[in-house]
């Protein structure tokens, strides 16, 4: 559907809309299958359970389009749905990604002893360079901490 609109001699309104056929084809065929007219008119009644009627007037129940069994419809709607394995293409080249057996292999720390202490009584860096997620951290420590400390303070 295109829709044109003259606002005046030098501006054009356009708009272009996109539907499908096949849901066109669907709504007109629900009107041939008697257990859908008779569901429809429950509908219409009040009466319809959890079928309704979406504004375009499609039958749906449980938010699903009713699919008439009129003709060959439903044949029609699983032949486009159904692609062959061998029309697939790739997006591109497969590429492997690299990731380490063990995750702390791609994980180095260090210490910057030291240095002067500061007032809160800090006298070294813990440098921990994480190479997977590309993240490094400059923590200030106690060189005196035990290892249960720095263990504390790297899961933090």
């Amino acid at each position: 559907m295109v829709q044109l609109d003259i606002l005046d001699s030098r501006r054009v309104l356009a708009y272009m809309g996109v539907q499908s056929s096949l849901l066109d084809r669907i709504c007109g065929c629900q009107y041939e299958d008697e257990t859908l007219v008779a569901l429809r008119d429950r509908v219409l009644a009040g009466d319809g359970g959890q079928a309704t009627l979406d504004p375009a007037g499609v039958l749906k129940f449980a938010g699903r389009i009713c699919v008439p069994r009129v003709g060959d419809l439903i044949q029609l709607i699983l032949s486009k749905a159904h692609v062959k394995a061998e029309h697939l293409r790739p997006g591109g080249e497969f590429q492997r990604l690299s990731i380490s057996e063990w995750e702390w292999d791609r994980i180095t720390m260090d210490f910057v002893a030291g240095l002067p202490w500061t007032s809160r009584g800090v006298d070294s860096i813990w440098v921990i360079v994480d190479q997977l997620s590309k993240s490094t951290h400059f923590l200030p420590v106690q060189s005196s901490f035990s290892t249960e400390i720095l263990a504390r303070i790297y899961i933090r």
